[in-house]
């Protein structure tokens, strides 16, 4: 997961690079063609999906890590069922149990 948030961070830099070099050229245009309102039209929808995407990453790896926790404390909660079935022990008490929402699945 850490070299997913690593990946979006050096993608956020390279866009980040990619829009002020792109914002340069949109004063240019304005300067020599006129253009600039459909320049900057284009450099503001490309911040847009940028934003986008960053946050659906964002939502991706929160999903994801989600799954993974719920994974591991079914894993945890099934080793000791089978632990305690098998010392015969009828009731196992805990003093904590994950706050998960519920996650759909695709």
């Amino acid at each position: 997961m850490e070299a997913k948030e690593t990946q979006v961070k050096k993608h956020e830099f390279r866009k980040a690079a990619e829009d002020q070099r792109s914002a340069s050229p949109a004063r240019s245009v304005e300067a020599r063609f006129g253009g600039y309102a459909e320049a900057n039209r284009d450099l503001m929808q490309a911040a847009i999906d940028y934003e986008v995407w960053g946050k659906m990453i964002q939502a991706e790896v929160a999903v994801r890590t989600k799954r993974q926790l719920l994974g591991i404390f079914n894993r945890i909660t099934n080793a000791v069922s089978e632990v305690a079935t098998a010392k015969g022990i009828d009731l196992v008490i805990t003093d904590q149990r994950p706050k998960f929402r519920r996650i759909w699945t695709r």
